[in-house]
Parts: C-alpha cells; structure tokens; sequence
C-alpha cells in the first residue's frame, strides 16, 4: 500500500508534494449551512436559550465531530473505528493498514454517516462569555467554521519547542482522549503488554491474571507496556501522534508522552496496585487500593507522585505493579489527549509568540494536522462567534 523507509515515522505515503498541498487546502474547517445557522426558531417572551440545528460537513474537529464519515474493521485484531469520508480524504485502494496492530486489511466502508448532528446556542455568552475548550461557531466570509478556543483575551500563545503553549503551560486536557492501543484486540495471541519476569503474572487469552502476597509481592516483577510502530513494520517506538481517522493522511509522526490508561480490574482479593508512567521530565506513579469486585479504572497521572525509575522508558512507557491481593485485568487500553502544535514551515503559519488583543481568541480545529485555524489565519473576534456548541 505505501512504502515506508526504515526510521521514517510518516503516516501513510500516498499524498505527496503539490497535491497534498492542494488538498490539505481542500480539507477545510468543519463548515455548516449558514443559512441552517441563523434560521434559529424564535424563543418568543421566555428565557430559553436559542438553538441552531445543522449538520457537521468537514473534518478539522475529528474525533470530536465528525463529517461525513464511514466504519471500518481490521480483520486482524477486529478493532472496529472511524475515518473521515469526504471525497478527497477517502483512501486511494482497498487496503488500510491497522492503527491498532499493523496488519494490513481490506475494508469494506459500513455505516455511511452524512456528518454529526450538532447544536449551536446562539445565547451562550450572555451569562458568561466564552471559555477555554469551548468549542463554538465562527462566522466566515464564505461559511461557518467550528473550532475549539484554546486561548481567551490578554493570553499568550508560543511554541518554544513542539507543542503549543498558553502563558507558557500545555494547554489543558479537555476530556477527549484518542487510543493509542487495545489490548483488548490483538494480532493473535500477541500483547504489547509483557511482564518484565514471570513471576506473578500470567496472560489470558483476553487480559492478564495477577497475585501477590506480602511475602511474595510482584512489585519486582512490572507489566510493561511497549510501543510498536504500527506504520514501520512493528518496531518498537515512542508513542506519536496518529489520527486514525485519517486514512489517506502523509506527515511525519510526532512523540507523545502525556498518555492516560484504562483498565477493567476483577478483584478477588483486596489488591495494592501501581501504575507507572514514564515522562521526558521524569517517572510518575499512581498506587491504588482496591476492594473485592469490578473496577474501571482511568489513570490520568494529575496527582502522581514523581520517582526516580530505571525500569520504563520511552518505548515501554507504560507499567502495572501489585503489591498484594489478587486480580485480572481486562479491556486494557493505552490513551493519549490531544496535543496542539504549529508546522511553521507551513506557508500561512502565524508568527509567535503572539499576545491576545481584548476581544480575541485563539481558535484550533481537534484535527490538528488538518484543521486550518487561528494557527493560519490568526486570532478570531468576539463579534465573530456565533455560538457555542452545546449537547441537548
């Protein structure tokens, strides 16, 4: 399907020079009906807030939103998922390579779907104004854009190094988080999860069985996750960046290393477990105390203790000890938050640092590789949004 040289971290090679430009443009902001937007049913002499109904038509807010859009299936490790569908971001063949496992599969596109179905609150600053991770309609010349304000006015926007800063922090996890792996579908009976010994631990067909006791702890003994390059032959790698919801897309890859864990533990015995996380700016450590029963777990690292380990690093970054008790895990599965980032080779890119004028946000699409946003077109004005999209 594509040729991948060795070490090259790039997605998928089917879009190349002129062309990607070309449709990278193509690729516009989530756009709506202007006329479906401001045909707002009127709210009479109440209090009810006005809302706009209207259909979601491009990609730049996937996986939050999506355009029109189709299901597909690996028939390797049966991971079932989402791709953008739009004419030009279909796939060129008939063969995807799985973002989960690495096989390559022939999809057969189920499930149509002619875009999300979302609603804008024409009303929704008037008791507060808009807000960080707000997303929110945008008037345009020719259309409305949906994106997510990541910075409100007075605020600044740099890149030091790789990744977006406001006031010179990561800008905050909104609660989407992207899978990075399921171990709960795997190539086989392979698992990128493997114990560093085997003592206390042994794999089921479908999760992991754990026990330990004080006299016999498994602290010595780690499930390590280690990252595999789905897109470079399964070598091992740092964790990066994809969008699997981009089926046609060509970049270069870039290393994540803020991820977050989820996990169906089944406790028969009270357990004492750890979770570690390794960091470019060090080790973290969550511990948890587990009654007998059925626990989902989501380990987000906000309140991690910091230590110093040898034992994880950027390709096994992931680990899962146990002091005492006894458990099985299940449905184990890697994720990451979205991160925001500027290419400043790209032609339209904003200089920055950039500071925020009194009435200007700064506005990115979730799809960052694809979205065209303020990191192009610059800040947006309050008289400009149009709304906020809200769930009903």
């Amino acid at each position: 399907m594509e040729s991948i040289v060795s070490g090259d971290m790039r997605k998928r090679e089917i879009i190349s020079g002129t062309e990607a430009s070309r449709q990278v443009k193509r690729r516009q902001a989530i756009t709506l009906l202007a006329g479906q937007l401001l045909a707002v049913a009127a709210c009479g002499r109440t209090n009810r807030p006005t809302i706009s109904t209207t259909q979601v038509a491009g990609a730049s807010m996937s996986p939050s939103l999506f355009g029109p859009s189709a299901n597909v299936r690996c028939d390797r490790c049966g991971i079932a998922y989402r791709i953008n569908w739009q004419p030009e971001m279909r796939p060129t063949g008939d063969v995807l390579r799985c973002w989960n496992c690495g096989a390559d599969f022939v999809y057969q596109p189920t499930g149509l779907n002619s875009g999300d179905v979302i609603h804008v609150d024409r009303r929704g600053f008037e008791l507060a104004g808009p807000e960080v991770c707000d997303i929110v309609a945008i008037a345009g010349p020719d259309r409305v854009r949906i994106k997510r304000i990541v910075a409100c006015p007075g605020q600044t926007i740099s890149q030091p190094a790789a990744e977006l800063l406001c006031d010179g922090k990561r800008i905050a996890n909104h609660g989407v988080w992207m899978l990075v792996h399921d171990d709960g579908h795997r190539r086989g009976a392979d698992s990128c999860w493997t114990a560093t010994t085997q003592h206390g631990w042994t794999k089921r067909e479908a999760g992991f069985d754990a026990e330990a006791d004080a006299e016999n702890s498994s602290r010595s003994s780690m499930l390590r996750y280690g990252h595999r390059a789905a897109y470079n032959r399964l070598k091992p790698d740092r964790v990066r960046d994809d969008y699997a919801a981009n089926a046609n897309e060509s970049r270069r890859l870039r290393e994540v290393d803020r991820l977050g864990l989820r996990v169906i533990c089944c406790v028969e015995r009270p357990a004492t477990m750890q979770f570690w996380h390794w960091r470019s700016s060090g080790t973290q450590v969550v511990t948890r105390q587990l009654s007998i029963g059925q626990h989902q777990l989501c380990i987000d690292w906000q309140a991690a203790q910091s230590i110093d380990s040898s034992s994880i690093d950027a390709e096994h970054p992931l680990a899962i000890t146990i002091d005492h008790g006894a458990l099985s895990l299940g449905a184990i599965q890697v994720v990451r938050p979205l991160f925001y980032w500027l290419d400043t080779r790209h032609p339209q890119a904003v200089k920055l640092p950039l500071v925020l004028g009194g009435d200007e946000y700064f506005v990115v699409g979730d799809n960052v590789p694809l979205s065209l946003d303020s990191r192009h077109h610059g800040p947006v004005n309050r008289r400009d949004l149009l709304g906020k999209v809200i769930d009903t």
